[in-house]
């Protein structure tokens, strides 16, 4: 199912991103998530390239940018 799919993204951002990351909350097929400044390049990039799901394909994401901080 999505989910299914969406779950198993999750967990790929998850690891690739580490101590760099932290999941906040999980929305049916969303999570919100802080991302540390450093790596904040990176993850809009991989996020824009979409997530390939082993023998299903490709999905598109999107990603909402809602607060930054000024540090």
């Amino acid at each position: 199912t999505a989910v299914d799919v969406a779950l198993a993204g999750f967990l790929d951002f998850t690891r690739q991103f580490n101590e760099d990351m932290l999941p906040i909350a999980l929305i049916h097929d969303a999570m919100i998530v802080d991302v540390a400044l450093k790596s904040k390049e990176k993850f809009v990039k991989i996020i824009n390239n979409g997530y390939n799901f082993k023998d299903l394909g490709h999905f598109p994401l999107n990603i909402e940018i809602i607060s930054q901080r000024k540090i």
